[in-house]
Parts: structure tokens; C-alpha cells; sequence
């Protein structure tokens, strides 16, 4: 049974190619040049991608002005803390 391929979750794009890397499989968009992961074969590649494009419809769908404000507040607040935090740190001697 063929599967039938969902569009890109990031860009909408139904410009897809499958990838054959040396030993496994993966989903490309040729618009956004994004790529799902690696599989060992062609279906289980389509079914993760797939799965990605439906989880990101779902996630999408439940950003709502107010929540995208909602967050963009609470990562104001908490910035300036986690900047004076990596500052305090000594730099690693490489």
C-alpha cells in the first residue's frame, strides 16, 4: 500500500522528495529545504513525516494571539535572569 505523503508542516510546500542517504530513507521539502528524519525505509520515513505534519497542524492551531503574547511576557521576564546567569559563569579554557 502506497502512502501518500502530507504537505511540508513547516512551509505547506507539496514539492517533496525522498532522500536516499547510504542505509536509510528520509522526507525533503525542495521549498524550505527542511528534512524529516532518517529511517530504514521508505514508508517508516513517510509515516514519521507525516506524523511531524500532524503534530505541527495541532500545535499551530492552538496558538492564539493572546497565548503567542503570553509567552513572549513570560520570556521577558524570565531573560534578563538567565543572561546574568550565563555571565556569572566563568568561560571553559578549551
Amino acid at each position: 500500500m502506497a502512502l501518500q505523503i502530507e504537505p511540508c508542516p513547516f512551509c505547506g510546500s507539496e514539492h517533496l522528495h525522498m532522500v536516499v542517504h547510504s542505509l536509510t530513507y528520509s522526507v525533503a521539502c525542495q521549498s524550505c529545504r527542511c528534512r524529516g528524519p532518517q529511517r530504514e525505509n521508505q514508508e517508516l520515513a513517510v509515516m514519521q513525516w507525516n506524523a511531524t505534519s500532524r503534530t505541527h497542524a495541532r500545535a499551530a492551531s492552538t496558538l492564539t494571539p493572546e497565548a503567542v503574547e503570553q509567552k513572549g511576557e513570560l520570556v521577558n521576564q524570565r531573560l534578563p535572569g538567565l543572561m546574568a546567569k550565563r555571565e556569572s559563569k566563568p568561560a571553559r579554557e578549551l
